[in-house]
């Protein structure tokens, strides 16, 4: 963050209204002015902000030419020049820019001898990792740390190598990583999902989360780039819960996402139960379709897994499914959840006979792998035994009559 020009524009204002006294002042605004200008260009030395240390605006200039060699400032000279400057703005903000370059170097004694009250969350970061590495690791630690993981938001990298070392010691429950992940989605915080795709560069369909939108209330899939972008598919047919207890709306009607493997599709949970919301998908380009669920009952759950199955077969797709799995006391909506993860694909040529490329266990978390590719589906759709995908019925069948018996 550049500050100069800002405090420019303030030091003309400071010293532009000497002027009611008379111009006896016009010279020493000048050098103020100069000084600033300086600053900005990196050209500023200590002696020159020493000529103006009586200046209101004398701190910020010291501060400035400090902060160009934050390397070259020790701690003991940032002690001095911290006395000097007293409770000035100026001398706050040159501690925590010391205190950055500190955590940056790894200089951990440094920052616990100059940390406050920290309020920046990353500066509370840093003194945590601090402590971390000099093995002031208490109870206290762990509540700070606590604190800082409970966030709707995602926090800054300096609070990394806190929370792997939080995971180490086995603080961070499964109930801790529930509750964050609630209260991102209390937030409709996406922040959270596209940091962790910035960060190991994937593409990812963390699921889905209710939004508001309109006044309304939507259940909404995100499915984020690599560089952090996303874009929502929204569900289109609510359960009898999301409807009549929950008050969930229908959203935007189906699309498909652009991809570097080709089109896909998403289709939330109770809409991969309904054939046209994939079969859309799929006219429209979508190759794979994927199926985020959270189902509360084992019936539930077959019902997602059968119909994904089926919608594997009659589109000739590959249809993967990720369940919620597991118990969250603390969440009226998450609090029981079965369901099995599975990668589908039609029971033709080139599958398997039962069109399961991989599947886990029941109520089990972990990953499920699939080797897949476009590439598949348009040999089956070509060559397979039958032609689902083709013969799809094109139009309306005729309507429906009793049968004549003879």
């Amino acid at each position: 963050m550049r500050i100069v020009p800002a405090l420019s524009v303030f030091a003309a204002a400071i010293v532009a209204a000497g002027t009611a006294f008379g111009d006896s002042r016009d010279a020493r605004r000048a050098e103020v002015l100069a000084a600033f200008n300086a600053a900005e260009r990196g050209e500023l030395t200590l002696r020159d902000a020493a000529r103006l240390q009586a200046h209101p605006l004398g701190g910020w200039l010291e501060v400035l030419v400090h902060e160009r060699d934050l390397a070259g400032l020790s701690s003991a000279r940032l002690s001095e020049v911290l006395e000097a400057l007293g409770p000035q703005p100026a001398a706050h903000r040159l501690r925590q820019a010391w205190l950055r370059q500190a955590a940056a170097e790894s200089r951990w004694a440094d920052v616990l001898a100059h940390a406050g009250n920290e309020a920046a969350v990353d500066l509370r970061c840093a003194v945590l990792q601090a402590r971390l590495a000099t093995g002031a690791v208490d109870a206290r630690w762990v509540e700070a740390t606590t604190a800082l993981w409970l966030s709707a938001d995602s926090q800054p990298a300096l609070c990394d190598p806190v929370f792997t070392a939080f995971a180490q010691r086995g603080e961070l429950t499964p109930a801790l990583r529930w509750q964050r992940i609630e209260l991102a989605a209390r937030a409709h915080n996406t922040g959270l999902m596209r940091a962790a795709a910035r960060r190991h560069r994937v593409w990812l369909q963390p699921g889905s989360l209710p939004m508001a939108m309109g006044g309304l209330v939507v259940n909404r899939a995100p499915l984020i780039r690599p560089d952090g972008s996303l874009a929502f598919q929204d569900k289109w047919q609510m359960t009898r819960f999301e409807r009549e207890r929950w008050g969930v709306a229908r959203g935007a009607p189906p699309q498909v996402f652009d991809t570097p493997w080709g089109r896909i599709g998403l289709s939330i949970c109770y809409d991969a139960e309904f054939p046209k919301h994939l079969r859309v998908q799929v006219e429209a380009g979508a190759w794979l379709v994927l199926v985020p669920a959270c189902t509360d009952t084992p019936a539930g759950a077959t019902r997602v897994t059968m119909c994904a199955r089926a919608r594997a077969i009659e589109n000739q797709c590959i249809v993967a499914v990720a369940p919620t799995v597991g118990v969250a006391p603390f969440s009226a909506a998450l609090d029981t959840n079965h369901g099995r993860a599975g990668i589908y694909g039609p029971a033709d040529r080139g599958f398997p006979d039962d069109g399961v490329l991989a599947e886990g266990a029941p109520d089990a978390p972990g990953w499920v792998f699939a080797d897949i590719d476009a590439a598949m589906i348009a040999h089956v759709r070509e060559h397979g035994g039958v032609l689902n995908h083709r013969d799809w019925p094109r139009g309306p069948l005729p309507p429906v009559r009793p049968a004549d018996y003879t």
